[in-house]
């Protein structure tokens, strides 16, 4: 039961999603499959709700850890409480007091002068990571690493202004190599995965792929 139950479950709720995408109607049995569809879809954002509230129960069990026991770094996990709890608090006083799930003028402050300040911080810091990876991926030990070094610098120079001093069309040149190579790229690899996580529904749905099922369910 601890296996076909669940897979019993995953496959009449999967084909039934799939069943309402595909068939639509306005009365009888189509009718009654589109209510029913939505139905899941409520289910999924409450289950979704709770999933997220056992991610806060789960982190403050570490966090209090670290904290009670004085790890390396303990001091973050102070942070780290002082930071969930206040968002919290206030998006849930602001939704009793003003009745929006989006967020109220206290939220959207501490929002936009503490998480997207840190945001971009964070991002400013992960170039000197992309840097050093550009670096060693531009080695040009083979035929494709030359390819890609010699687009990744015509690129680069499109983009700054230095280029354009240096040739006038090097910013045309770039924009036909994002629009055309590297696109056609992008849609094969895009292409790919889609076909990937087609054989990877299909092998879930046919009870194929048992790791949905947690570390008891191969």
């Amino acid at each position: 039961m601890k296996r076909t139950l669940p897979l019993a479950i995953l496959f009449i709720t999967g084909m039934w999603m799939i069943f309402s995408f595909y068939i639509k109607g306005e009365a009888g049995f189509f009718k009654y499959l589109d209510q029913g569809a939505e139905w899941l879809k409520d289910w999924v954002m409450i289950m979704g709700a709770f999933a997220i509230g056992i991610g806060v129960i789960n982190v403050s069990r570490i966090h209090i850890h670290n904290i009670l026991r004085k790890r390396p770094g303990w001091y973050n996990s102070v942070f780290l409480f002082i930071a969930m709890f206040v968002f919290i608090i206030v998006g849930f006083y602001e939704w009793w007091k003003e009745g929006t799930v989006t967020g109220g003028p206290i939220f959207q402050g501490l929002y936009n002068y503490i998480i997207v300040p840190l945001s971009a911080t964070m991002f400013s810091m992960l170039a000197f990571y992309i840097a050093s990876a550009a670096y060693r991926a531009f080695r040009a030990r083979t035929m494709e690493a030359v390819v890609l070094l010699v687009a990744a610098t015509l690129v680069m120079l499109g983009r700054v202004p230095l280029g354009e001093k240096i040739w006038a069309d090097f910013p045309l040149l770039t924009d036909w190599i994002m629009a055309v190579p590297n696109k056609a790229g992008m849609r094969g690899i895009l292409i790919a995965a889609t076909i990937g996580v087609l054989s990877l529904g299909i092998r879930t749905l046919m009870g194929r792929e048992r790791g949905v099922l947690g570390p008891t369910g191969g």
